[in-house]
């Protein structure tokens, strides 16, 4: 007997670029920031975000992987007025950075594991997944 089962999947290509941050103190701790696209002006605005949440603090501190807008001259230009600092990973080493772990998490839960063929409802899903990272 030869069972054959079609997969849904959706035609084209819809990305959704999310710049986040996660607190390895506490993980549900997660700043999200959904951009058309991530370079070095949109990072910039990413860590105003992460700013303005922890205000408080006299310094944050980023850990990074090896992309090219963390490394813009943007960027490091406004790194030097900052209370951000970042701290590059090895390159390859996805396993070392939280986040990392936290979109696999995501995709697992959100992405694959309902077919989702319109793309509100597909941004809808990833956007309800941070508002309820607690759960």
């Amino acid at each position: 007997m030869n069972f054959r089962r079609g997969l849904l999947s959706n035609t084209g290509r819809t990305r959704v670029n999310i710049n986040g941050a996660i607190n390895p103190m506490n993980p549900t701790e997660v700043v999200a920031y959904e951009c058309d696209t991530i370079d070095a002006a949109t990072t910039l605005s990413f860590f105003k975000v992460v700013e303005y949440r922890y205000g408080y603090k006299k310094s944050i501190h980023l850990f990074v992987d090896n992309a090219h807008y963390y490394r813009s001259r943007l960027v490091m230009v406004y790194l030097e007025t900052s209370t951000i600092k970042i701290h590059f990973l090895p390159p390859y080493s996805p396993n070392l950075n939280s986040i990392e772990r936290l979109w696999k998490f995501m995709k697992k839960t959100v992405i694959k594991s309902k077919y989702t063929p319109d793309t509100d409802v597909f941004r809808k899903r990833i956007k309800e997944y941070f508002e309820n990272i607690e759960q």
